[in-house]
């Protein structure tokens, strides 16, 4: 069983060991984040291989990745899923400390709204800052999926609010699945299926 000691203790030998993976997938988990797309690379002119492996992969693929991490961290999932929110939060805390150093000497990006469209498109806001030093047909996809993000999010019209519903809950567990056949899949990158949706 992982009481936060134990994972406190994890967290610092990680961080020592350098295993960043480990960290990143214990903050997805914790952040109920696990099947959130990640990647880290050091060059901006790596982003068409990054870009290549993230549109092959499948959002599963992800969580099975962070599974594994914690795994070889001997984290059990269970016991993060059950853990307190309070608890959750001082533990992102020191990691998001630990990781610091390094994300600022990397590039670390999160596709937070290929799997759930209630998040930020940090991609498309990244992709927009680099626009220089990427290709124009892989931002055409990113801006319509920015299109279709906002669409869904003003035909839905969800408000935010401390505490949801059951009511709210189904909708945007109903919206969430409509949203990952859009774009959660990666074969939904392909040029064809990109025409097929904004012909949608």
């Amino acid at each position: 069983m992982n009481n936060i000691t134990d994972l406190k203790k994890i967290i610092a030998e990680s961080s020592q060991n350098n295993k960043m993976d480990i960290l990143i997938s214990l903050r997805a988990f914790l952040a109920d984040q696990e099947d959130y797309p990640w990647v880290y690379f050091k060059n901006i002119e790596e982003i068409p291989d990054v870009f290549s492996y993230l549109h092959s992969k499948n959002i599963l693929h992800f969580k099975n990745i962070n599974t594994i991490n914690l795994r070889k961290a001997k984290i059990s999932p269970v016991q993060i899923y059950i853990m307190p929110k309070n608890k959750r939060l001082i533990l992102i805390d020191l990691i998001d400390d630990e990781l610091s150093d390094f994300i600022s000497d990397h590039i670390f990006l999160v596709d937070k709204i290929r799997a759930n469209p209630f998040e930020i498109d940090l991609i498309y806001e990244f992709l927009i800052k680099n626009k220089n030093s990427v290709d124009k047909s892989l931002f055409a996809v990113y801006e319509e999926r920015n299109k279709s993000h906002k669409k869904l999010l003003n035909l839905t019209e969800i408000k935010k609010s401390i505490y949801d519903t059951c009511s709210s809950m189904s909708k945007k567990n109903k919206l969430k699945d409509y949203w990952i056949n859009l774009w959660g899949d990666s074969k939904n990158y392909s040029e064809s299926s990109i025409i097929e949706n904004i012909v949608i």
